[in-house]
């Protein structure tokens, strides 16, 4: 079995765009497909938080052209377990809470082919 190591060590979050990548490569690894619309979304939500005020702002930002779309776009989220239900309403899942602007993480993935 071969391998490629990819490590990340002790970046700051505080870029949209970081956050936006490093949500790109959870969504591969989890064999998801977003488009840049959802990896758009959901980046806001991690970043600023999911509640009200986040939902209202992408329909007022024209990200999304009225509240329906954000209900189905946080529908699906749910469907693929990036949003789970908790004992205060709803959260982003521990996967893809990569913190806010002052945290640091530690990302590290592994790569590997398995075909014989």
């Amino acid at each position: 079995m071969t391998g490629i190591k990819i490590n990340i060590n002790d970046k700051s979050v505080n870029s949209f765009e970081m956050v936006k990548t490093i949500i790109k490569l959870i969504a591969v690894t989890k064999k998801l497909i977003l488009s840049d619309t959802e990896v758009f979304a959901l980046t806001y939500f991690v970043i600023n938080g999911f509640n009200k005020v986040t939902k209202t702002d992408l329909v007022d930002n024209k990200l999304f052209k009225s509240s329906n779309a954000v209900s189905n776009l946080i529908s699906k989220f749910r469907k693929y377990g990036i949003i789970q239900k908790t004992t205060y309403g709803e959260s982003i899942s521990n996967d893809y809470a990569i913190g806010g602007n002052n945290d640091r993480i530690i990302f590290q993935y592994t790569i590997t082919n398995d075909r014989k």
